[in-house]
């Protein structure tokens, strides 16, 4: 989890430089001309993925070492969560990231009653700067290392089981022919015209 989230951060500075410095080269080539909001939505994606991710690290952190925990493992636990203290407490000091989480990403802008958020976007105690987030991915970053210092064999195994980026063996294998899914797409605007025509 906490390498996706650098990952996405490091992406996220990649692309943020990129269109600060304006370039309009890459390696030789003119970029083709974006759509207006493209840049928007891609910095908003790496944003909202990064928040994302670092509520699900947090739900893991607390459940993987809360109560529950192996009494063989108790005391080991104990002591990576009072290592991992301040780093915790830092990234949980933004009140409403779960929140931002839940009414923002994972339900389009609307909280529990339904009611559109854009209003209230500003307002939201959580990471919305490019330097907020850089703070919580190093946070996240620390806490990850304490876990993993104090399980070194453990996270090794986990890395290794680490699923494949989307261009693998498998993931190629595994996937629907193109041809298959543009005769699906070709068959859903039929029926669709078929309707309009109705």
């Amino acid at each position: 989890m906490c390498v996706n989230i650098q990952q996405t951060f490091n992406s996220l500075s990649y692309y943020t430089a990129f269109i600060e410095e304006n370039e309009v080269i890459i390696k030789g080539r003119d970029i083709p001309s974006r759509e207006p909001h493209m840049d928007s939505a891609v910095l908003d994606s790496l944003w909202f993925q990064i928040i994302l991710d670092s509520c699900s690290f947090l739900d893991e952190w607390d459940s993987i070492l809360g109560v529950k925990t192996e009494k063989k493992f108790r005391n080991r636990i104990l002591k990576v969560k009072k290592t991992a203290a301040v780093a915790s407490r830092a990234v949980r000091s933004w009140k409403d990231l779960r929140d931002f989480r839940n009414e923002v990403i994972a339900h389009n802008f609307r909280d529990k009653t339904y009611n559109f958020t854009f209003d209230r976007m500003a307002h939201y105690d959580c990471p919305q700067s490019h330097d907020e987030l850089w703070y919580l991915v190093n946070f996240i970053d620390r806490m990850a290392n304490v876990l993993a210092n104090e399980f070194p064999k453990k996270s090794a195994d986990i890395l290794k089981e680490f699923p494949r980026t989307m261009g693998s063996e498998e993931h190629r294998a595994n996937r629907k022919s193109l041809q298959e899914l543009n005769e699906l797409l070709k068959k859903v605007d039929k029926e669709i015209s078929f309707h309009k025509e109705k």
